[in-house]
C-alpha cells in the first residue's frame, strides 16, 4: 500500500509539473509585472506591444488581438489606456477592469493638445489620465483586482500569501514617497503627462510640459519654461527617460535638476514594478539632495 501510494504521489507531482499555465494578457508593464510576481511559474504573461513604443497609444496587429482572444484572463488598465481594446473582439467573461474600484478618482485632463513622438504618430493626451499606478494606493487596488482575476485558476493559499506581500511592498513605498515628496519645495515640472496621479497622490503642484527625452528642446519651449518658472522656487524635472546631452543641458542651464523618473509603461531585463519604483525613488531621493 506504501509503494502504492506513493506511486500515486509521485504521479499527480508530475501531473501538477506538467500543467500548463494559466495564460493572462496584459496591456502594459505594471500589470505584467503583477501577474508574474503573483502567479509565478504558474502563469504565461502575453504583452506583445513592442518595447520602443507606449503601450498606451500601440495598435495591435490582427495576430496579437489573437493572443489575447487566446488567453485566459485579460488585465485592462482602465483609465482609458489601450484605446484599441474599445475596437477589438475580446471576450467580456475575460476581460478585468483593474482600475474599476477608483473609477471614480480619476483625473480629468484639460486642454486639447494632439502631438506625436516617436514611431506612434499623432495621439491626444485629453480625456483621462492614464498611468494610475503612479499612485501606490492605487497601484495596490489593483493587484488586488488582478489577485481577484487569478483567483479561480491558481492555488488560492499562495495567491493569498504573493498578494499580501506586494500589496505590503506597495504600502510601504507609499509612504516611504509621501515622505520624500514632503521635502521638495516649489512645483515640480514634468517632461510629459505622466505624472498626474503621482503629483497628486504626494501633495506635489507640477507644472506639465511636452519635451522628448530624445530630441533637442526648441528656443521657444525653453522661453515659455523659464517664463513659467519665473518667481518659482521649482528645481525638480521629471524626465521619463535618459534624455539626450543637449536635453539635459537646456534643463540645467535654468537652474533646475534632471531626475529620470520611468512611469513603467515598459519594464525590461525581468525587472519587477516595485523595483523599478525603488530606482525611482533613489534618484528623486538625489535630485532633491542636489537641488
Amino acid at each position: 500500500m506504501k509503494t502504492l501510494l506513493t506511486t500515486a504521489a509521485m504521479v499527480l507531482a508530475a501531473g501538477m509539473s506538467m500543467a500548463e499555465p494559466v495564460k493572462v494578457a496584459v496591456v502594459n508593464g505594471p500589470l505584467a509585472s503583477f501577474v508574474e510576481t503573483l502567479g509565478g511559474d504558474g502563469v504565461e504573461v502575453i504583452f506583445p506591444a513592442p518595447t520602443d513604443g507606449d503601450p498606451a497609444f500601440w495598435s495591435p496587429t490582427a495576430d496579437d488581438i489573437a493572443q489575447y482572444q487566446s488567453a485566459d484572463v485579460i488585465l485592462l488598465n482602465g483609465a482609458g489606456y489601450a484605446g484599441w481594446v474599445k475596437n477589438a473582439s475580446l471576450p467580456r467573461a475575460k476581460l478585468t477592469d483593474t482600475s474599476k474600484a477608483f473609477k471614480g478618482q480619476l483625473i480629468e485632463i484639460e486642454g486639447d493638445l494632439t502631438h506625436s513622438h516617436g514611431g506612434e504618430g499623432e495621439h491626444s493626451h485629453t480625456g483621462v489620465a492614464r498611468t494610475t499606478w503612479l499612485d501606490l494606493q492605487f497601484a495596490a487596488m489593483q493587484v488586488e483586482a488582478t489577485s481577484l482575476a487569478l483567483e479561480p485558476l491558481l492555488d488560492p493559499e499562495d495567491l493569498a500569501a504573493a498578494t499580501r506581500v506586494l500589496i505590503q511592498e506597495l504600502i510601504l513605498l507609499d509612504t516611504d514617497f509621501a515622505e520624500l515628496a514632503a521635502k521638495i519645495s516649489g512645483p515640480v515640472i514634468a517632461s510629459h503627462p505622466r505624472y498626474e496621479y503621482f503629483t497628486r497622490a504626494y501633495g506635489l503642484d507640477s507644472i506639465g510640459l511636452h519635451w522628448e527625452a530624445d530630441e533637442v528642446p526648441t528656443p521657444a519651449q525653453v522661453a515659455d519654461l523659464k517664463a513659467r518658472i519665473a518667481g518659482t522656487n521649482t528645481r525638480i524635472f521629471l524626465w521619463e527617460a535618459e534624455p539626450i546631452p543637449e536635453a539635459a543641458k537646456a534643463v540645467s542651464d535654468l537652474g533646475l535638476v534632471g531626475v529620470i523618473f520611468d512611469p513603467g509603461d515598459h519594464l525590461t531585463d525581468g525587472q519587477s514594478f516595485q523595483e523599478l519604483m525603488r530606482e525611482n525613488y533613489s534618484r528623486l531621493e538625489a535630485g532633491i539632495a542636489a537641488s
